[in-house]
């Protein structure tokens, strides 16, 4: 009987601490960026009202991925990934065209090619609740 209540008490810590992750994870904005190049891709950073988060070098073949809360007092925006092509011209690629406060979501960036110039292929996936 021990066992059986030690398990079931096991179990449900278990539960508890994912439910409480998931509601953790509802409240921001969860952002993946893919590098599906042969190259490493350096100078990405992810631009949201009154902040950046400058991304780490993201080495070929592989991913990163970030969780951004906005500013408390914020009202409304939008959230780009901004870089610079090898002259130096800014890039700016949208992941969430509009927030406001509440709002959360995720979304994906395919970086899937570098032309010659420095630029960047990006395929986005977001979705905004």
């Amino acid at each position: 009987m021990k066992k059986k209540g030690l398990v079931l008490l096991s179990v449900s810590v278990v539960l508890l601490v994912i439910i409480c992750l998931r509601v953790v994870e509802r409240d921001g904005f969860a952002i993946t960026v893919e590098n599906n190049t042969e190259q490493s891709i350096s100078g990405l950073v992810i631009a949201y009202p009154s902040q950046t988060l400058v991304l780490a070098p993201i080495p070929k073949q592989s991913d990163v991925s970030k969780h951004i809360q906005t500013r408390n007092d914020f009202a409304e925006g939008e959230i780009n990934l901004v870089y610079k092509d090898k002259s130096g011209l800014e890039h700016k690629e949208t992941i969430f065209g509009y927030i406001e406060k509440g709002y959360h979501g995720s979304a994906t960036l395919k970086i899937n090619g570098i032309n010659n110039k420095g630029e960047l292929a990006i395929a986005v996936k977001a979705e905004v609740n």
